[in-house]
């Protein structure tokens, strides 16, 4: 790895540390640890540090990090001869994520089945930070509707506490009404306030999904409608007709 990739690193997990989003903060800092050792760490990043630290196993053969420091602290950490990938792989691990969550991303239905035939958690949670990631969520993320048809027939939940609404990534009209179909809403928002609607017109996404959506909303508050108007702001000149006729709509 890089020194200087490690820096941008570690001044993003600074950055996230002081945004109070401290699992995403401290699985840059185990990169930049792993990678470089304690001495990259400055005083002021203790508590980064510290959380850091409690996230990951102490090096074979010893108890703690604390008796690791004991007996070598004079020394750097040995280098991690991983690749960026490994390691990433192993931090999402930890982070909850099971085999059923790549099954469910890459769209093989055949290994979904077994995967849940062996008794895999379909509602297993994988902590991504800001993202509360479900099997379904990737699938649904990835357009995947027959493996994100099968996730709800074996009870994956759409959206509810410590989980992130699936609804918030469908791309497609298909994947949406499968999950109006099975007890989705399109009143869920992300972290930003914006709902499913809102977002597609945020990210210029499609016009013919954004007009299903808007015929199926329910008239925005006076504040979902100041998201809707932030939104429309640097959209497509299609996305902010519909923005303008869900508002008219409401006004009437």
């Amino acid at each position: 790895m890089k020194s200087e990739l490690m820096s941008a690193f570690l001044a993003e997990a600074r950055s996230l540390w002081k945004r109070r989003a401290h699992d995403a903060a401290t699985e840059r800092a185990a990169r930049v640890f792993l990678s470089e050792g304690r001495e990259v760490f400055a005083p002021a990043d203790q508590a980064l540090f510290d959380a850091m630290l409690a996230r990951l196993d102490p090096p074979a053969g010893f108890e703690s990090w604390d008796a690791w420091f004991a007996y070598d602290a004079a020394h750097p950490m040995p280098e991690d001869t991983r690749s960026d990938d490994e390691i990433i792989d192993e931090l999402q691990r930890k982070a909850g994520r099971i085999p059923l969550h790549d099954a469910a991303d890459a769209g093989d239905l055949v290994l979904v089945e077994k995967l849940l035939a062996d008794g895999a958690d379909v509602n297993a949670v994988w902590d991504r930070g800001s993202l509360q990631w479900t099997p379904l969520c990737a699938a649904v993320s990835e357009n995947h509707a027959e493996v994100a048809r099968r996730l709800l027939d074996a009870g994956a939940r759409i959206a509810g506490p410590g989980i992130t609404s699936a609804m918030m990534s469908a791309e497609s009209i298909a994947l949406a009404e499968l999950l109006l179909e099975r007890g989705g809403t399109l009143d869920d928002v992300d972290g930003m306030g914006r709902t499913l609607l809102a977002r597609v017109i945020d990210v210029c996404g499609s016009v013919e999904l954004a007009r299903f959506l808007a015929a199926r909303s329910s008239s925005p508050t006076p504040e979902q409608a100041k998201v809707y108007e932030r939104c429309a702001r640097q959209s497509t000149p299609e996305l902010k007709r519909v923005v303008a006729e869900l508002l008219a709509r409401a006004r009437a």
